[in-house]
C-alpha cells in the first residue's frame, strides 16, 4: 500500500468541473483526464450498425415473401430466387448475434471509465473545497451523491445509445423506405411522428420531470436525514430518543412516498395515453395496408415490410415514453448532484502562486478581518507575530478565536482584510498544498481513517519506514497499546477510529505530527483527552521535538503551557494579554482569573519525575 501510494500520480484540476448534464457529457467525452471519446463513438457506430441491420433484416424479408408469391403464381419456384435474399437474412441474423456481443464488451471498457472519470474528477473537485462547504453539507450526503452522479450519469448514457440512437436511425430508414415504396404511407408516418413528438410526448414529459424532480428532492432529504442519525447514534443512545428519530423519520419517508405515488399515478396515466396513441396508430397503419392490398398498390412482402418496422418503431416509441420517467429521474439525480458537487471553490490559488518555503518559521497578523460565512465577526484589525522557532500557547474562553486563529495559518478560511505572512510570504500568494505541508496539526477531536494504525501514523510521512512509525508512536506514548492488539499495527480502526478510546485517537495524532517533523506544529487541545501523567510524559516528548520549530499550541488545561515562550491571550477576538506566564501572573488580568480559576493551574517550572523515576524509566501510563 505504502509503495503504491508513492508512485500514484497527483491528479491535478486542469479544468473546469462541470456544472450542467450537458457539459458533463462533453467533459466525459472529450476533457477529462482520460476521455472516453472512442468508447461513445464505439457505442454510437455499433448502435447505427444493429439497427441497419435489423431494416436490412425487414426489407429482405419483404424481397423474399415478394419472390415466393411471385413464383408461386407462375407455378415455376426455383430455390435459386431466394439464396440471395435468404442468404442476407441469415448473415443479418449472425452478424446481430456478434453485435450484441460486441456491444457487450464495449460496455466491459466502458463503464469503469465512467466510475473512473467522474469520481476522481469529482472528489479531486469536492477535495479541494474550503472547511465552510463540509460544514454546510453532510459528508455522508456528499459521498452519496458521489455515487449517485455516476450510476445516473450511466443509466442516462445508456438509454441514449440503446432507445435514442436506436429510434433515430429507424425513424430515417422508415421515412425512406415509405417515401420511395408508399409515399402515402410515408406521409401518414411523417404526420403521426410529427403529431407524438411535438405534441404528446413534450406534453407527458414537462409533468413527469417537475413529479420527479420532486421526488428526487425528496429522496435526497431523507438520504441526508438517514446518513445524520447513523452518524449521531452515539447520541440518539444515549439520550434515549429512538422512537423521537423514528417519528422524524416516519414523516420524511411518508412525504417521499407521497411523492413516488404521485409520481408513478402520473406515468401509469402518460403511459395510458401514449399505449392508446400507438394502438390508433397500429390499427390505421392496418387498415391502410389491407386496404392498399385490396387495390393491389400494397404487395404481401410490402405487407410484411411495413407492419414490421413500422410497428417495431411505434413499439420503440411506446417503450421510450415508459423509459421517459426513470431518464427524468436520473437527470434529477445528476442534476442535484453536479449543483453540489461542482461548486466553485472558495479558496484558490492564485495562477503565479509559488510554493512556501520555510527558512526561520515566523508568522505574522497584519490588521487582519475575518468574519464567517455566516457574518459571525471574529477579528478586526487583528495584528501580532510568532517569532520564529518561538513556543506561543494561546489562551481564552470557547469562542474567543483561537481555533479560528490557527484555521486561518492554514487558510481553511478566506480572511477579509489584512495579510498572513509565514516568513514573509503572503500565504494568499502561495500553493495551499506548500503551505499544508509546511504545518502538522493535531486537532482537539482527531480523525482516523478506516485504515491500520500503521498507514494512519504513516499519513504524516508517506515515505516512512515501519522503523520510523513505530518510533513516532513510541514518542507518543502509543507504541504499548498497539503492541497489545492481536493485529498490532495492522490492526484496522473503524470509522474515523471509533475502535478506539478518545485518548489513543490522539496519541495516534501525535504520533502522526512527529512523524511529520515539519518547522510549524499546531496543537488544538492535543492532549485534552489524556490524563494529566500520560500528559507530561507525552510533553517531555514534545518538548524535544518542537527544538527549532514554531510551536502554536490551544490549551483550557493550563499546564498544557508549562514550557510556553509566550502566551497570547484571547477575548472576543482581541489579542487582550501577550507575554510569559509569569509576567501574565502579576498583572492580575484576565490570563490570572483564569489560572485561578483551575485547580491545578500551571505546572511548576521545574520538572519533577513521575513517580520518582528517572525520565529514562517513566512508562508511557495509564490510557485515556
Amino acid at each position: 500500500m505504502k509503495e503504491k501510494l508513492l508512485k500514484t500520480p497527483i491528479l491535478e484540476e486542469k479544468i473546469s468541473i462541470p456544472a450542467t448534464i450537458g457539459q458533463l457529457f462533453w467533459y466525459v467525452l472529450w476533457q477529462a483526464d482520460r476521455p472516453l471519446r472512442w468508447q461513445f463513438i464505439a457505442k454510437a457506430v455499433v448502435a447505427v450498425i444493429g439497427a441497419s441491420l435489423v431494416m436490412l433484416k425487414s426489407y429482405q424479408l419483404k424481397v423474399i415473401l415478394d419472390s415466393f408469391v411471385a413464383a408461386q403464381a407462375k407455378e415455376n419456384i426455383s430455390c435459386q430466387d431466394f439464396v440471395i435474399p435468404v442468404v442476407i437474412y441469415i448473415s443479418c441474423l449472425v452478424f446481430a448475434k456478434l453485435i450484441i456481443v460486441l456491444r457487450g464488451w464495449i460496455r466491459i471498457f466502458s463503464v469503469p471509465g465512467y466510475y473512473r472519470v467522474i469520481l476522481r474528477s469529482f472528489l479531486n473537485h469536492t477535495l479541494g473545497h474550503s472547511s465552510h462547504f463540509f460544514q454546510s453539507n453532510l459528508s455522508g450526503a456528499v459521498s452519496s451523491k458521489l455515487f449517485s452522479l455516476v450510476n445516473s450519469f450511466h443509466q442516462i448514457s445508456n438509454l441514449c445509445f440503446t432507445s435514442f440512437i436506436s429510434l433515430a436511425i429507424n425513424f430515417v430508414y422508415i421515412f425512406i423506405f415509405m417515401i420511395l415504396i408508399h409515399p402515402t404511407m410515408g406521409i401518414f408516418f411523417i404526420l403521426w411522428f410529427l403529431f407524438f413528438i411535438g405534441f404528446v410526448v413534450p406534453k407527458l414529459a414537462k409533468r413527469l420531470y417537475d413529479k420527479a424532480s420532486d421526488y428526487s428532492a425528496a429522496n435526497a432529504n431523507i438520504s441526508g436525514f438517514v446518513t445524520d442519525v447513523l452518524g449521531n447514534n452515539d447520541v440518539v443512545r444515549s439520550f434515549g430518543r429512538q422512537q423521537e428519530e423514528m417519528a422524524l423519520f416516519s414523516v420524511h419517508q411518508d412525504s417521499t412516498i407521497d411523492k413516488q405515488v404521485d409520481l408513478q399515478k402520473y406515468a401509469l396515466k402518460a403511459f395510458s395515453i401514449q399505449n392508446f396513441t400507438l394502438l390508433v396508430s397500429e390499427v390505421i397503419v392496418l387498415l391502410l395496408l389491407v386496404y392498399g392490398f385490396k387495390q393491389q398498390w400494397v404487395s404481401a412482402g410490402d405487407f410484411v415490410l411495413i407492419v414490421t418496422i413500422l410497428i417495431n418503431f411505434l413499439n420503440q416509441a411506446g417503450q421510450l415514453v415508459r423509459q421517459l420517467a426513470d431518464m427524468i429521474e436520473q437527470f434529477g439525480n445528476c442534476r442535484d448532484a453536479i449543483e453540489t458537487l461542482s461548486q466553485p471553490h472558495e479558496i484558490t490559488d492564485l495562477a503565479q502562486a509559488e510554493d512556501l518555503e520555510v527558512k526561520t518559521g515566523s508568522i505574522e497578523f497584519e490588521n487582519v478581518n475575518f468574519h464567517y460565512p455566516s457574518g459571525y465577526r471574529v477579528f478586526e484589525n487583528l495584528s501580532v507575530k510568532i517569532e520564529p522557532g518561538q513556543k506561543v500557547g494561546l489562551v481564552g474562553f470557547s469562542g474567543a478565536g483561537k481555533t479560528t486563529f490557527t484555521r486561518l495559518i492554514l487558510r481553511q478560511f478566506e480572511i477579509q482584510q489584512g495579510k498572513i505572512l509565514i516568513d514573509n510570504q503572503p500565504i494568499n500568494e502561495i500553493t495551499q498544498d506548500s503551505l499544508r505541508a509546511q504545518i502538522a496539526l493535531i486537532p482537539q477531536d482527531p480523525s482516523l481513517f478506516q485504515r491500520s494504525l500503521m498507514e494512519n501514523i504513516r499519513y504524516g510521512r508517506l515515505d516512512a519506514t515501519d522503523e520510523e512509525v513505530m518510533e513516532a508512536a513510541q514518542k507518543a506514548c502509543c507504541h504499548e497499546f498497539i503492541a497489545e492488539m492481536p493485529e498490532g499495527y495492522q490492526t484496522l480502526v473503524g470509522e474515523r477510529g471509533i475502535k478506539l478510546s478518545g485518548g489513543q485517537r490522539q496519541r495516534i495524532a501525535i504520533a502522526r505530527a512527529m512523524l511529520r517533523n515539519v518547522p510549524i506544529l499546531i496543537l488544538d487541545e492535543a492532549t485534552s483527552s489524556l490524563d494529566s501523567i500520560t500528559e507530561q510524559t507525552i510533553q517531555r516528548d514534545l518538548k524535544k521535538i518542537i527544538q527549532g520549530k514554531t510551536a502554536i499550541v490551544i490549551a483550557h488545561r493550563l499546564s498544557t503551557l508549562s514550557f510556553m515562550d509566550r502566551i497570547i491571550v484571547f477575548q472576543e477576538g482581541k489579542i487582550v494579554e501577550d507575554g510569559s506566564s509569569n509576567e501574565l501572573l502579576s498583572k492580575n488580568g484576565h490570563f490570572a482569573y483564569l489560572y485561578k480559576s483551575q485547580s491545578n493551574g500551571l505546572l511548576p517550572r521545574e520538572e519533577k519525575p513521575l513517580l520518582n523515576l528517572s525520565q529514562e524509566e517513566q512508562p508511557c501510563l495509564a490510557d485515556a
